[in-house]
């Protein structure tokens, strides 16, 4: 195993300043399949939004929760295909990861526009897409999903954008933020 397959899994404390910066300087990304290029891009989009005038209290929850989960379903169960099934007994998405020998399809594709009253995100993985409709129902309908610790993520995207679509059957998710 290489050293990039055995960090892959890894969600490493501190920031990638070096890379946040690049990411700042672009409103398009490929990002690396790994919790620690999530961080990354998590931090550079805060600090965009930011500087572009919107207040921290107006975009925490969107980046911090409906980006990100939007990003790791983008990685666990796009790039790298993994069910719930798969996470077997892992305890959590890193280690299943960290242990998996599916190969990622290809990198996360971001791209944003953000005005003073509109941030607008599009997330594309390279997966085989998934139906979004049978996803949010299962997760709020079966009493045995409403405790697991994973498996409501489309539902807190919901909850933290204004408005959520998808395209390219399920392989592509936009999220949309107002003031």
């Amino acid at each position: 195993m290489n050293e990039s397959r055995e960090t892959i899994g890894k969600s490493e404390s501190g920031l990638d300043e070096g890379k946040v910066r690049e990411l700042i300087d672009s409103d398009n990304w490929s990002l690396e399949n790994s919790f620690r290029e999530i961080d990354n891009a998590v931090e550079a989009l805060k600090r965009i939004v930011l500087a572009r005038g919107w207040e921290s209290e107006e975009i925490e929850e969107f980046v911090e929760v409906a980006f990100r989960e939007a990003l790791v379903n983008a990685l666990i169960h796009g790039n790298y295909g993994l069910t719930e099934e798969d996470k077997g007994e892992a305890k959590m998405w890193d280690q299943a990861l960290a242990e998996t020998t599916n190969i990622p399809a290809g990198n996360i594709e971001v791209e944003f526009t953000i005005t003073h009253d509109e941030i607008r995100v599009s997330i594309e993985d390279h997966g085989m897409g998934f139906n979004f409709n049978t996803a949010e129902v299962s997760a709020i309908s079966e009493p045995k999903n409403i405790m697991k610790k994973s498996g409501r993520g489309l539902l807190l995207i919901k909850h933290f954008a204004d408005e959520v679509f998808h395209e390219k059957g399920g392989r592509r998710i936009i999220l949309i933020k107002r003031k």
